[in-house]
């Protein structure tokens, strides 16, 4: 088992489970029949005092940075509102839904629109995909909606495959090593879950897991604000089923609920195959609050825009 980590909360069920009960323990609200730990590390608080720069802003000099803040749209102009004009930098976004609902669409549409600036080509999408889902052909199909030259854009679009956890989060030091010669505007994890739950499976690896997923989340934050860029994350769904209702319930349980800026639900709206409906669940700065969008070989766009 992993170094523990400061603050770090761990909620454990008392009694053995499947691999799918295991993820709706964490995600339930309910704390009837789990034991909290808290651990605390004073050698790690000492160490970590030690090596931080301390440093105060106003409040003012906050907002007037966010005012100035670059925003990546998602290609929808009704999505883009509810975001207040795009995905935001020094945040993350989380985008959850079950199978095709979008999230990978809407990740290869954000790391096109990310490298064009005032219609050219600038710095770099970052790309990790943990599922074997990015496809360059749905890049190309995308250019080629905006009118835009594909091969440029194809280079300017860096994807790694993590097969495991540690592989994942070593590809974030990677970025932060690369952004000292590159400009990154964007990265995305598409998606930030699968290797944590096909790793950690049971009882027994339940601490592990929420531990680990709990330092990736701060890891990926602090890139984003050191960069000073948008941070863009998929996650997998459960659905949480009683004898009175059912209920759809992203993984990660408060872990990933707390260390996502803006979340956002994505379904496929069942009349039409292209329709998808994206829903604001949660966000610090933002009222819930939904949009609806259609998926094309062009790419995303709007219910009046014709593909």
């Amino acid at each position: 088992m992993t170094n523990t980590n400061m603050f770090d909360e761990y909620i454990i069920k008392s009694k053995e489970t499947t691999h799918n009960e295991q993820d709706q323990m964490i995600e339930s609200s309910s704390f009837e029949h789990y034991t909290v730990l808290n651990t605390f590390d004073n050698n790690k608080i000492n160490q970590s005092v030690e090596t931080e720069n301390f440093e105060f802003a106003t409040a003012a000099a906050l907002l007037e940075l966010s005012n100035h803040s670059r925003k990546i749209s998602t290609g929808s102009l009704m999505l883009d509102n509810i975001l207040n004009g795009g995905i935001e930098s020094k945040s993350i976004t989380e985008f959850y839904g079950v199978f095709a609902s979008g999230k990978t669409q809407l990740c290869l549409q954000l790391a096109v629109n990310a490298v064009i600036m005032d219609g050219e080509i600038s710095g770099y999408s970052i790309y990790i995909d943990t599922e074997g889902s990015f496809r360059p052909e749905r890049v190309v199909d995308i250019c080629h909606g905006m009118n835009i030259d594909h091969n440029q854009v194809l280079n300017h679009i860096l994807v790694a495959r993590a097969h495991t956890t540690d592989i994942q989060m070593q590809l974030i030091n990677e970025v932060s090593n690369m952004a000292k010669q590159k400009t990154i505007n964007l990265v995305i994890i598409d998606s930030l879950t699968s290797n944590f739950r096909s790793e950690f499976i049971g009882k027994s690896s339940l601490m592990e897991r929420q531990q680990k997923l709990n330092r990736h989340m701060q890891e990926l934050l602090q890139l984003s604000e050191k960069l000073s860029i948008p941070l863009a994350i998929t996650n997998q769904v459960l659905a949480s089923v009683d004898l009175f209702n059912s209920e759809i319930i992203p993984v990660g349980g408060n872990i990933v609920a707390h260390g996502s800026t803006h979340r956002i639900h994505l379904s496929k709206i069942k009349s039409k195959s292209t329709l998808r409906k994206a829903e604001l669940i949660s966000s610090p700065s933002l009222p819930n609050s939904e949009a609806s969008f259609q998926i094309v070989k062009r790419g995303i766009i709007d219910l009046d825009q014709i593909y």
